[in-house]
């Protein structure tokens, strides 16, 4: 179903999508060779965000601006957290690449659909002093490890990356993610369009509603819907006027 992966191993991508009513807390994940070292797990967590609703002037955390791990310590002593953290500004239908070792966290009024490889390792850099309704004590947080698995200096991706491509082929498809890890494309379906593929994926309905047809059989799906198209299956349609995120490695 999902290429060569085994029954046993882990289900090959997470999907989430978030809904953020507040700034979420900031955070890190480690790359592979930290998530073997400090989680004796076999990979680590890499993920990217694409912004499917933002209020004006919504930003997210991207980054810091310390060149190394004692600088940030520095800031950290002296809560200069202010001028350590970098922003930027979002908007729907902006893809974030996120690269593990990246400080980040989605800013308040934003709803993104978050496409990550399959790990829950997350270490809380900051958490903006907030209670835990159950413990009524602050959340807390692992400042050391997550400055441990922190890239330094910063590392921004390559804009080559997530630069839009629209398939030779099929036009209704855009490349919009090309990483190591997972592969994210849009696929914009006005009328009937068919879709050729080698690889499981995972798909998410972000607008529209209308019908996909595989195997001769019709299924509706909607805007929120999530389905998977295992390996096995080669060729389906869209009909209709609907949006398409469709993840894969």
């Amino acid at each position: 179903m999902f290429d060569n992966h085994r029954p046993n191993q882990s289900f090959p991508l997470l999907v989430k999508m978030l809904d953020a009513q507040q700034s979420l807390s900031i955070q890190v994940h480690p790359n592979d060779e930290n998530a073997r070292k400090f989680f004796a797990e076999p990979n680590g967590k890499t993920e990217c965000w694409y912004i499917l609703a933002a209020k004006p002037d919504s930003v997210a955390y991207y980054g810091h601006q310390a060149q190394s791990a004692a600088e940030m310590q520095k800031d950290i002593k002296n809560h200069q957290l202010g001028s350590l953290l970098t922003t930027i500004k979002v908007k729907p239908g902006d893809l974030i690449y996120v690269p593990a070792g990246t400080l980040h966290a989605l800013g308040a009024g934003i709803v993104a659909l978050e496409i990550e490889q399959s790990s829950d390792n997350t270490l809380r850099f900051y958490d903006f002093a907030r209670i835990d309704p159950v413990t009524g004590k602050q959340r807390p947080i692992q400042i050391d490890k997550a400055i441990a698995v922190t890239n330094f200096p910063n590392h921004i991706p390559d804009e080559k990356l997530t630069q839009p491509v629209v398939d030779f082929d099929n036009p209704a498809i855009t490349s919009i993610l090309r990483s190591p890890y997972f592969q994210i494309s849009r696929i914009k379906v006005v009328g009937k369009t068919q879709i050729t593929h080698q690889h499981y994926s995972i798909n998410v309905v972000t607008e529209g509603s209308e019908t996909l047809v595989c195997d001769n059989q019709e299924y509706q799906i909607e805007t929120g819907m999530t389905f998977i198209m295992p390996t096995p299956i080669k060729n389906y349609w869209f009909k209709g006027n609907l949006t398409i995120i469709q993840a894969n490695e």
